[in-house]
């Protein structure tokens, strides 16, 4: 593509006098896109919980340091002093321990299947707004070489008007065109700006102007249909549904806990005395058995709700699978489409301005009239347009592919 512009960005007092390039954009959105920040910070929060989640299996100790005043038995008053240390370890919770490290590591997967499809999304964005950026410096290209090709026609039928061989219809509609091609040059370069406002918000740069883009997004060929059976547990989607389902299991389980029996050992040292720091030394250990026996019906009711959750994230997870396979089969159909489409209209587009050129030579020297020339001309218009449109929308359509399987550029 002839993209040749100075790229000029002021972020923090920082300048960059070089075009920005596909690899530079990647880099700035790493470093300054906020919702991209946002997602990493969010994962992060959910891995702390899930270490957090082993907290079950480890001693609880604590340490007090007391003060008392008050009557004794000899019917004085006195201030004495405590200091101690209890260590508690659960030897026994009815698997509600191990049922919230599963679920932990459920939720886990959950934030991991949401970080890849932020990236993905992200992704989309760019590639997206990029091709838009650059289809809209395209278009300057391109309708400012139609304002030329228009200012040419209509030199050459006023001068077949002027020597009586051109009617005043066929100068006027010239005209016409030429006023047309002034305004969709207008209609560019304002496109151009708004795009380049878009592309700077996925950039996540709050100064930055952007006068000139380099390069392109890696472009690869549509897999085959039949792959996509085997590419829907890969989805952000599909792994979120499935870690939801197992993070609903260990619900379910850590409910029944409320039925079993807990274990817990303890052991305290500590000293009293009326001095401080107490000296006296005294110590006890002890094991603890706490049968539940009627807790009014709440952990019947919890354990009911646990395995309606359940139910319905097994159902989810069925329904999300069917749902996935046709939103594959349908993106990857609009990317086939548009790949092909691509294709044609480059062809197309190499055709007509082989066939213009003959035609011109034709109507200059007489040989072809003004309307069989002008549908040649309008045709190889409307073909470079196309081509124009279907090489944004080709990359637009596989970053779409690649946000279904939370795939991209990151």
């Amino acid at each position: 593509m002839r993209l040749f512009f100075t790229f000029l960005i002021f972020n923090v007092g920082a300048a960059y006098a070089a075009p920005l390039s596909w690899d530079g954009c990647v880099s700035e959105v790493r470093k300054s896109n906020p919702e991209l920040e946002a997602a990493t910070q969010t994962l992060r929060s959910v891995e702390f919980q899930y270490r957090g989640s082993y907290g079950g299996f480890f001693p609880q100790v604590s340490g007090s340091l007391g003060y008392d005043y008050g009557d004794t038995a000899t019917g004085s008053t006195q201030g004495t002093y405590s200091a101690s240390i209890t260590a508690r370890q659960n030897l026994f919770s009815g698997f509600a321990d191990a049922a919230a490290v599963r679920r932990a590591s459920a939720l886990l997967d959950v934030a991991k299947a949401n970080y890849s499809a932020v990236q993905a999304r992200i992704s989309f964005d760019l590639k997206s707004a990029f091709a838009t950026v650059n289809f809209a410096d395209e278009a300057i290209h391109l309708f400012t070489d139609i304002v030329s090709r228009r200012e040419a026609n209509l030199k050459l039928v006023e001068l077949r008007y002027q020597s009586g061989r051109e009617n005043k219809g066929s100068l006027l509609l010239s005209r016409a065109y030429l006023e047309q091609a002034k305004l969709e040059l207008m209609q560019a370069g304002n496109s151009r700006q708004t795009q380049k406002a878009v592309l700077g918000r996925v950039l996540g740069s709050p100064n930055l102007e952007i006068d000139g883009l380099t390069g392109d997004p890696p472009l690869a060929e549509p897999p085959d249909p039949s792959r996509i059976e085997a590419l829907i547990p890969s989805t952000p989607e599909y792994r979120r549904i499935v870690a939801q389902e197992q993070a609903a299991e260990a619900g379910a389980t850590s409910a029944l806990a409320g039925f079993f029996p807990s274990l817990n050992l303890s052991g305290t040292t500590g000293n009293g005395d009326t001095r401080f720091f107490p000296g006296n030394n005294r110590w006890s250990i002890g094991v603890a058995l706490v049968i539940p026996l009627f807790a009014g019906g709440r952990d019947y009711y919890a354990t009911k709700s646990a395995y309606a959750d359940l139910k319905a994230a097994t159902l989810a997870k069925e329904n999300a699978f069917r749902q996935g396979r046709a939103n594959l089969f349908d993106s990857l159909a609009n990317y086939r489409e548009a790949v092909q489409r691509w294709k044609v209209d480059k062809t197309f587009a190499e055709a007509v301005l082989a066939r213009a050129k003959i035609a011109r030579e034709k109507y200059n020297n007489g040989l072809l009239s003004f309307e069989d020339w002008d549908v040649i001309e309008n045709d190889l218009i409307a073909r470079q347009r196309n081509l124009l449109q279907s090489q944004r929308d080709r990359i637009v359509a596989e970053a779409a592919w690649e946000q279904l399987l939370g795939r991209g550029v990151f």
